[in-house]
């Protein structure tokens, strides 16, 4: 239920950089016969482009080598703000990578998402979005958030609070702890996420709301009565623009 007024939540609008890793086994379309449970955001403490075209770029077969040689996510934000597609969530993303090993370091599998999977099925029941953090020494302790219009002090703030809204009211998701996770907080391996509050964050996606865009006559000209509507835009369930043909609505 999202706040009175406020259209359902759409999702940013996004670039598209191919990858190779996902799918189990690789290139395998698809969720392994499982619904998505959940979400976990991860928070990379590298360049995007350090982490797209080092660990998300060169295949590996699945099965025979660690998560700790490639990964990949569904979603990923710089640390401007900008929203990048990598892996369809209709397809599993390699966020946690194969966990067959006994020495791998495990989530909490008492998270609600994970009961009654298997490690090695982990990945085919989430979403994973991976933030990217700017350099901890920009940082002289976390500032002090009162409220939750202000989880992070971070820029990518409206773009993880958006999506994340988005995928809420797509998949029927409550906005709390049982849905959404920092991956921090469920493995002990993982990178910190400094200075992001999980509780503060879902308070700002329950109060995100959508206007809808208020355009007045003199935004666009009337059409000629000599001409005819032949294309319209229209926005995907990835956030991308695109153009389609009046007959074909």
């Amino acid at each position: 239920m999202w706040l009175p007024n406020c259209l359902t939540p759409t999702y940013p609008q996004c670039t598209w950089v191919n990858t190779e890793l996902f799918g189990i086994p690789q290139g395998q379309h698809g969720r392994c016969n499982f619904g998505i449970r959940g979400v976990v955001i991860h928070c990379l403490h590298e360049s995007m482009e350090t982490y797209t075209n080092g660990r998300c770029k060169l295949p590996r077969n699945y099965r025979q080598r660690g998560r700790e040689h490639h990964d990949s996510m569904h979603w990923l934000i710089d640390a401007d703000g900008n929203l990048i597609c990598m892996v369809s969530e209709e397809d599993v993303a390699w966020g946690w990578g194969d966990l067959d090993s006994s020495h791998d370091c495990l989530p909490n599998p008492n998270w609600p998402p994970l009961v009654g999977l298997t490690p090695a099925e982990y990945d085919c029941a989430l979403i994973h979005v991976g933030v990217e953090l700017p350099p901890t020494n920009a940082f002289y302790g976390c500032p002090d958030v009162c409220t939750c219009d202000n989880p992070s002090p971070y820029r990518f703030n409206k773009t993880l609070i958006r999506l994340l809204a988005a995928i809420a009211a797509k998949y029927y998701f409550v906005n709390n702890t049982d849905y959404f996770q920092l991956d921090t907080n469920l493995r002990t391996c993982s990178e910190e996420c400094e200075c992001i509050d999980i509780q503060k964050l879902m308070c700002a996606v329950g109060n995100y709301c959508e206007r809808p865009v208020m355009f007045t006559q003199e935004d666009y000209p009337e059409i000629p009565d000599n001409e005819t509507l032949e294309w319209v835009l229209g926005i995907t369930n990835t956030g991308r623009i695109v153009r389609v043909r009046r007959s074909s609505l």
